[in-house]
């Protein structure tokens, strides 16, 4: 959503559940599973945990993506690397000056820098293996195998278990030895409430799942400032106002100002919206006017991942659903 009109503008942010709903999540408002990223987890030690899988303060949904940068590079043998060299080499000095066409220059000496990301949603797999030596790989759900290295915490990052009826279990990363992902079982109840709802922009308007602040995205994500730490699902409304701060309303009533962190001023990294069409995010100056509706079915492991991307002759792979734009060659 680049190219939005940066203004001052009143933001009003009405969580999922209306004025009315419980803070507290019910068997009625948690009943739906499908979204939520369900395995078992498999450690160095021999020991397993099985229940609701989430990345530390990040990823809980089977449509959230994951990010790593692949360590075999098929197409590499399709690339005239002299010419790639060249070409790379023209479009960085077109718009550089002196000193960075010499730091560039310096930096491929050896030749060009080959690497190409790995991204797809967490739907899309059936587990993550990690040996002795902590390499990745990762098993896609029409049987590849795909070694991947870091690139982002999808592969460092701590995990927390939530198992049926008990409290969350963290895991070190480094202790992991591999996950295996699965549909959740019928009648499971999730750890939380998915945010959901309409957020009106000088763009238009937008619907779908959201993630304040590029972070918080469930019921009990905390919206911090300098004074209070409130959990999303308490909270029915958020609005900017023009002194670095946002007005808040929680859902019974009771209002404050809170500022002091980027969940709340203009340090926030934007809203993402997630809805069939994709993701988009902007600067929290340009969304006003938000309602909320009822939320709509959720993804579920089983609806929406089994066109399982398959590769082509180049070594990509090819399926439907969100498009994300990787980086180049």
């Amino acid at each position: 959503m680049s190219g939005f009109v940066h203004a001052l503008l009143a933001l009003i942010f009405a969580f999922l559940g209306g004025a009315d709903a419980p803070s507290a999540v019910s068997p009625q408002a948690a009943g739906d599973n499908t979204g939520f990223i369900y395995g078992r987890v498999i450690l160095q030690s021999g020991e397993k945990h099985e229940g609701f899988l989430r990345w530390v303060g990040e990823e809980a949904f089977w449509d959230d993506l994951f990010h790593s940068r692949q360590n075999e590079l098929p197409w590499l043998e399709h690339v005239d690397l002299d010419e790639l060299q060249a070409e790379r080499r023209r479009r960085y000095f077109e718009s550089h000056g002196m000193f960075d066409r010499l730091m560039w220059t310096l930096h491929n000496k050896n030749g060009p820098h080959l690497s190409r990301l790995f991204i797809c949603q967490f739907g899309y797999l059936d587990g993550i293996e990690v040996d002795d030596e902590e390499d990745v790989t990762l098993l896609t759900r029409d049987g590849a195998l795909v070694p991947v290295h870091g690139y982002s915490n999808d592969v460092t990052s701590d995990l927390l278990v939530y198992p049926a009826g008990d409290d969350p279990v963290e895991v070190d990363w480094d202790d992991l030895a591999g996950i295996e992902f699965s549909a959740a079982p019928a009648g499971a109840i999730p750890y939380a409430r998915r945010l959901y709802g309409e957020v009106e922009t000088t763009e238009g308007t937008f619907e779908g799942f959201i993630q304040w602040d590029q972070s918080e995205c469930t019921s009990i994500d905390i919206l911090d400032g300098d004074e209070r730490e409130i959990p999303m699902g308490d909270i029915r409304s958020i609005t900017r106002n023009r002194e670095n701060s946002s007005d808040i309303v929680l859902k019974d009533g009771t209002a404050f100002t809170m500022s002091g962190s980027n969940d709340v001023a203009r340090g926030n990294r934007g809203i993402m919206i997630e809805n069939p069409v994709g993701q988009g995010d902007d600067c929290l100056e340009t969304f006003c006017l938000p309602h909320l509706h009822r939320r709509p079915r959720q993804r579920h492991r089983e609806d929406g991942f089994s066109g399982n991307p398959t590769p082509d002759r180049n070594g990509h792979r090819r399926g439907g659903g969100n498009l994300v734009w990787a980086n180049r060659l």
